[in-house]
Formats: C-alpha cells, sequence, structure tokens
C-alpha cells in the first residue's frame, strides 16, 4: 500500500482542468449571449432568460473546477509533504550511517563551500562542525598541510575523476596525521557536478608502523646505527660513486674481544649500555660523511670515503683504538 496514489491525483487534475476550460466556455457563450440580446433588442424575459441560464451554468461550473483545483492543490501539498519527509528520512539515516563511519567524510560545494561532515572528522582532526559547516574554507580543508596538494585534488575531481591519494594532515593541536583520501564528483541528472565528497581513512597508527618496520629492516634499535643489511646496500652505492668519480674507499671491521663475559658479569642491560658507549664513540671518532654500522653483536664496521689511498686510513683506526680503550661505566 503507497502513501500516494498517483493515477487518482492524475485524474483529479485533468478533471480540473477540463472543468476550467468548461468554464471558460461558459463564460463565452454568457458573454456571447448578452451581446446578441443587446443587439435583437427583444422582450425582458427573451433578452436575458438564456444569459441566466449561462451565467447559473458558468457559475455551477467554476464552483466545481475551483473544488476541483482545490482538492488537486490539497493533493499536491500531501504528496509534496509525503515525499519531503521521505526525502529527509533518507537523509537522516545517511548521516546516522555516515556518522557511525570510521572514516572521515566531508561534502563540499565546487566553489569549496563545507556542506556537511561527519563526526569522525571532529574526532580526529579536532575542528567541529560549526568551524566548518557553511565556511567556504581556502585555499583547503583546514587539516591539509600543503594547500597546493588539496588544490590539485579538486582540480582533478571537477574534471571529472575519481582521485585517490594518501596525504599528511595535522589535527588542530598540531599532531601529524597520514590519511588516505578519495575525492569523488557527485553530478546531477543533467551531468553538471554539483558536490564534491571525500572519504579518507586514518593510516597514522599503520603508517607509524609500517615506518618502524621499515626502520628496524635498516637500522639497529639498540645503537640507531645501520644494521648489516643496510650497511651492504650503502656500501654498493658508495663502491660505484666511487668508481664513477675516482675516489677511495676504506671498509674497516672492529671486533670486542671478550665482550661476552660483560653479558655473563653484569648482565644485558648493562651489555647493552656498553654497546650504545662504544657506538657513541666509534661515532664521534670518525668523519660526519663516514659510515657507522652495527654488524653483529660486538661487532662493527666502519667506511671511510677520501680522495686518498686506503693506506692512509691508519689513522682512523688509531683514533677509533684510542677512544675505545678508555675506561667505561655501565
Amino acid at each position: 500500500m503507497t502513501l500516494f496514489d498517483h493515477n487518482k491525483f492524475n485524474r483529479t487534475l485533468r478533471l480540473s482542468i477540463l472543468l476550467l476550460v468548461a468554464a471558460g466556455g461558459g463564460l463565452f457563450y454568457a458573454i456571447r449571449a448578452f451581446v446578441l440580446a443587446s443587439t435583437a433588442r427583444p422582450s425582458f424575459e427573451d433578452m436575458h432568460a438564456p444569459a441566466l441560464a449561462a451565467l447559473i451554468l458558468l457559475s455551477l461550473t467554476t464552483m466545481v473546477a475551483f473544488c476541483a483545483v482545490v482538492l488537486a492543490a490539497l493533493a499536491l501539498y500531501r504528496r509534496e509533504t509525503i515525499r519531503r519527509k521521505k526525502s529527509e528520512m533518507r537523509l537522516n539515516r545517511c548521516r546516522r550511517t555516515a556518522d557511525v563511519s570510521s572514516d572521515l567524510i566531508v561534502i563540499l560545494t565546487p566553489s569549496g563551500r563545507i556542506e556537511y561532515v561527519n563526526e569522525t572528522v571532529e574526532q580526529v582532526t579536532g575542528f567541529g562542525k560549526g568551524d566548518l559547516i557553511g565556511k567556504r574554507l581556502s585555499p583547503h580543508l583546514p587539516w591539509y598541510v600543503d594547500a597546493g596538494a588539496f588544490r590539485d585534488l579538486r582540480d582533478s575531481v571537477l574534471e571529472g575523476k575519481d582521485v585517490v591519494r594518501k596525504i599528511n594532515a595535522k589535527t588542530r593541536d598540531g599532531a601529524m596525521l597520514t590519511l588516505l583520501e578519495r575525492i569523488a564528483p557527485l553530478r546531477n541528472e543533467t551531468g553538471v557536478i554539483t558536490w564534491l565528497i571525500s572519504t579518507a581513512r586514518d593510516l597514522t597508527r599503520e603508517q607509524g608502523l609500517e615506518d618502524r618496520i621499515d626502520y628496524l629492516d635498516k637500522y639497529d634499535p639498540l645503537t640507531a646505527l645501520p644494521n648489516r643489511r643496510n650497511l651492504i646496500d650503502l656500501l654498493e652505492n658508495i663502491l660505484a660513486s666511487a668508481k664513477k668519480t675516482g675516489g677511495y674507499v676504506s671498509v674497516l671491521v672492529l671486533d670486542i674481544d671478550r665482550f661476552n663475559h660483560v653479558n655473563d658479569l653484569f648482565g644485558a642491560d648493562a651489555a647493552d649500555d656498553i654497546l650504545k658507549q662504544l657506538s657513541a664513540r666509534i661515532r664521534s671518532s670518525v668523519s660526519p660523511s663516514d659510515i657507522v654500522a652495527r654488524t653483529g653483536n660486538d661487532e662493527f664496521a666502519v667506511v671511510h670515503i677520501d680522495e686518498h689511498p686506503p693506506a692512509l686510513a691508519g689513522p682512523i683506526a688509531q683514533q677509533i683504538r684510542t677512544a675505545l680503550s678508555q675506561n667505561m661505566t655501565a
């Protein structure tokens, strides 16, 4: 069962139009009867009888047509009211659905005025709906770090493209965010872009984990020095560059004798502290352009780049030995 009978409304509307046409015809007939009566000058009864009949018919027809038009208008108003309520119910359902979404959802006009933001936008960015809705923010959404990135995204979407891109953002308090954003155009019946819909997923935690995994893949977490795998990659690049420029590369490998005794006698925490001191002393003994890496439990490597032959790397080794010969405390 439907709330509105469209066929009944259409029939009522057609009937009201026919009655209005009939009323117009009656009016024409009444005017014509008066004109003929005035021209022929017959008796009073003969002159006015047809006109009175026409006026009575016209009045009745007009009354019926008016009633039909009123009924049609009421039916139309009822239909529009029901349609509006249905639209509002659908819109409220969509809003409730969007508000419980974990993604950031923003609806903008092509000119940049914000029409809607869901609660996740407030929770993630710290910008409230009162700060955003109804305002035309230029040149970008407030959580964007790079205004040019948003401008490029919007220009691409206005060309009809569906754009997905990872962006850097920040909260109202200045905390950095990583968002995976998708902006899509929404067209009306004529194909004109009327809205821009932005959905973004907060990848800050995932990005942090990825960065941490990438860091652990290349660096020693205890000393923050490049690990063996990273050293090999760096050394390959350095050798390729030195081959082109004619430079010299020296590689020094250090092994700490009897380091396992430190671990056995003083424990793992003390041994870790000693390793940190060792790495700091090696780092301070060489040039900032040199590479210091931890290649094993108690093994380190130094890569020295110079224009002089490798034989001159001896003083560097002596500087490291001197630095490491000083007493240490854990």
